[in-house]
């Protein structure tokens, strides 16, 4: 379990610096997420809303003061790659809750 929460925070912290510099001033937060996941992860294209609420959902999760094995469960039961759901609750992160940077950078990064 460690392993994975390591894991976890590892992609977390390398989506510090993610995000999309080159987008247009008229793109919404949702499409710059969409882009950023499926740029990383392509096989994921055409779930955008599931993963628009993955990300909502993420967001809601950390205000609620979710932990970083609470993520690790949560990818475990969903069947997701730790990798794949910890780029998406970083991504998430970035896009629509930049307010909870600190969950990033505050867990051992």
């Amino acid at each position: 379990m460690k392993r994975f929460a390591t894991a976890i925070v590892i992609v977390l912290f390398a989506l510090t610096g993610c995000g999309s510099s080159n987008s247009s001033p008229h793109a919404s937060k949702q499409q710059v997420f969409i882009k950023v996941v499926t740029n990383k992860y392509p096989e994921l294209i055409g779930s955008e809303s599931e993963l628009i609420g993955l990300g909502h959902n993420a967001c809601d999760l950390i205000d609620s003061g979710a932990t970083t094995s609470d993520f690790v469960d949560i990818a475990d039961s969903s069947g997701f790659d730790i990798g794949e759901y910890g780029y998406i609750v970083g991504a998430a992160v970035r896009s629509f809750c930049p307010e909870n940077q600190d969950f990033v950078t505050s867990n051992g990064v």
